[in-house]
Parts: structure tokens; sequence; C-alpha cells
């Protein structure tokens, strides 16, 4: 897949986030507030097709954007239309989410599932 459009925030974003985490095949990864999904895509490269990304956003506008971009590539990586304040316990478990700030009483919540 070529990457899709840099933009001034999304793509330094994700390019300090790849330099950041200790990425390989096979993770699952959530992005919380995904937005178009630029970080998510290049998060999805570094875990190939054994892995999985889910990008979440409580925005359906944003959530439709980066379907758009992602055009049925990286089958492994979804995008899907959720408030992180209310992940559903039927919400599949996570080994990372780099996105979400350890202050957030939410996130500590995601935090603990990832741990569990």
């Amino acid at each position: 897949m070529d990457p899709p459009a840099q933009d001034d925030w999304s793509t330094p974003f994700a390019e300090v986030l790849l330099e950041q985490l200790d990425l390989r095949p096979g993770l699952t990864i959530l992005d919380i507030a995904s937005g178009h999904g630029i970080p998510a895509f290049y998060l999805a490269e570094q875990v190939g097709e054994t892995g999985t990304v889910i990008g979440i956003d409580a925005s359906r506008s944003q959530v439709a954007s980066a379907r758009a971009i992602q055009r049925g590539e990286l089958p492994w990586l979804r995008f899907d239309c959720q408030d992180m304040r209310a992940i559903p316990a039927s919400f599949p478990s996570f080994n990372v989410s780099p996105a979400i700030s350890p202050s957030c009483s939410c996130a500590r919540t995601a935090l603990r599932r990832c741990a569990d």
C-alpha cells in the first residue's frame, strides 16, 4: 500500500510513535482518537498481517475518511466509530495503545484491560 498523503501533524506524530514503541509483527494495537488514520497506517505496516490495528474515533466523518484512504488494503487494519469512554467489554483486547494519556481515567481503564 502506498502511504497516505502526509500532513503537518499526523505524519510526524506517526514517525515519533515508530521510534518510541517496541513494535513487532503479531501485536494488536488500539489507536484511540485515530482521526483520518495516518498513524494507524504506519502502525499496521509494522505489525504486519499477523497483527491487528484497530483505530477508533467518535467522529463518523473521520472514520469514513480513514476507510476511504484505506481502500480495502491492509485487511488487518480496521476503523470503528467508537467513543473511548464507552469501549464495550466485548471489544478485542490489545497489546499497545499509543495514543492515550496516562492521566485520563478512561485511559487507565483501557490500560488495565490491556494488562489483563
